[in-house]
């Protein structure tokens, strides 16, 4: 039932495995792990972190298990403003033996995230760090961390070392759009920082020309080159660019 997205259902079914007598402990834990992974997903960070963590301290799981639920249950302490207890977990996925390059690149990633949200630029540096250094990590990854760690660089002044960063992306090969898009439209943001307004329009312009954009990052990509347009004296380009976006359905209000 939770592969079919029917909760409540799946939540009656795991509730009824653990009320039975005496059942396997693997049986046991396996619930454990299902029903936890359910209560994360439905949002429910005290029931998920209960469960995870009586799975995880039993140890009785795989690896991939392991990994699985130290996320689902570091998310659940996010939700909980448990930041401190949610890099811990991270930091527990990093340190598994024999974890797969994908899932530590991911918890390097979440980890980096949340020390920076912490102010600690510098170890979250260190973590987009770890992971572009990492042999085998996915594309994708490595592109969110040379974004992340760009905007991690304007944020304290080095806006040149962010536009080099997002340019890291555009040299990456098989880099999703959805990334070539964030990388394009943020560096299109710096660039008019420094005063390259030439520059970023260019840099907006071939983000526009990407396919399977959503609604709202067209939108406000639109809205930041009509106004590039409007300083470089291009009004009726600006004009058609906020003509656009008031055409466009389902665009934010």
């Amino acid at each position: 039932y939770s592969q079919i997205g029917d909760s409540s259902k799946a939540m009656n079914d795991f509730n009824a495995v653990l009320k039975l007598g005496k059942i396997p402990e693997e049986t046991k834990m396996s619930a454990l792990f299902c029903r936890g992974m359910v209560k994360n997903d439905c949002e429910d960070a005290q029931g998920a972190i209960s469960d995870l963590t009586e799975v995880i301290k039993s140890g009785k799981i795989s690896v991939v298990e392991m990994a699985l639920a130290l996320s689902a249950r570091a998310n659940s302490k996010s939700i909980l403003g448990e930041l401190q207890g949610e890099i811990a977990d991270y930091t527990a996925i990093i340190g598994l033996n024999g974890v797969s390059n994908k899932e530590m690149a991911r918890a390097f990633l979440n980890r980096g995230v949340v020390k920076c949200n912490l102010g600690d630029y510098e170890g979250g540096t260190a973590d987009y760090n770890a992971i572009i250094n990492l042999d085998g990590a996915p594309t994708e990854a490595i592109a969110r961390a040379l974004i992340n760690r760009g905007l991690t660089k304007s944020k304290n002044g080095d806006v040149n070392g962010g536009i080099a960063d997002y340019g890291a992306v555009l040299q990456l090969k098989d880099v999703p759009e959805e990334q070539l898009q964030k990388a394009l439209a943020k560096r299109g943001v710096a660039k008019n920082e420094l005063g390259d307004l030439q520059g970023a329009l260019v840099d907006f312009n071939d983000a526009l020309k990407l396919k399977g954009l959503q609604t709202q990052e067209i939108a406000k990509m639109l809205l930041y080159r009509g106004v590039l347009k409007s300083e470089l004296k291009d009004k009726t380009g600006a004009t058609k660019d906020a003509t656009a976006v008031i055409q466009l359905k389902d665009a934010p209000k």
